[in-house]
């Protein structure tokens, strides 16, 4: 007589919630990553067909938590403060001839006379302009 392999018990008839998160974000990550090109392509489309309402949630969330976001970005200011400030610097770095450029760009001011984009609040403080208003 033949033996049978007793391999049914090395199965089991359940899983835990554990394994089956685990198993739920391995297969969702492997479709992710199958059907790339075909979900940003839904995407794409389902913004482009809804971009009011999507807008019209964003303000309304904007509103909504108002408070709650100017903390959080407070709170984040103050926890990367130097990362901040290097980006800041590096920028600064690179587009060095680009914001000089703005800077002395030649502006009409409100009381007619053409003034830098860099003095411009510098002028609005002085006699001239205050008389020119008048």
């Amino acid at each position: 007589m033949r033996e049978m392999k007793a391999s049914i018990n090395n199965h089991r008839a359940y899983t835990s919630p554990q394994e089956k998160r685990e198993y739920d974000r391995q297969y969702h990550k492997e479709y992710r990553e199958s059907n790339r090109e075909e979900l940003q392509k839904y995407i794409k489309e389902y913004f482009q067909a809804n971009k009011e309402q999507i807008t019209e949630y964003k303000k309304d969330y904007q509103q909504a938590n108002k408070e709650a976001i100017s903390e959080k970005q407070k709170e984040y200011r103050q926890s990367n403060k130097e990362a901040i400030s290097e980006k800041q610097k590096e920028y600064r770095q690179s587009n060095k001839e680009a914001i000089s450029k703005q800077k002395s760009e030649p502006v009409e001011c409100d009381c007619g006379c053409i003034v830098s984009n860099q003095n411009l609040a510098q002028h609005k403080k002085t006699k001239k302009h205050l008389n020119n208003l008048k």
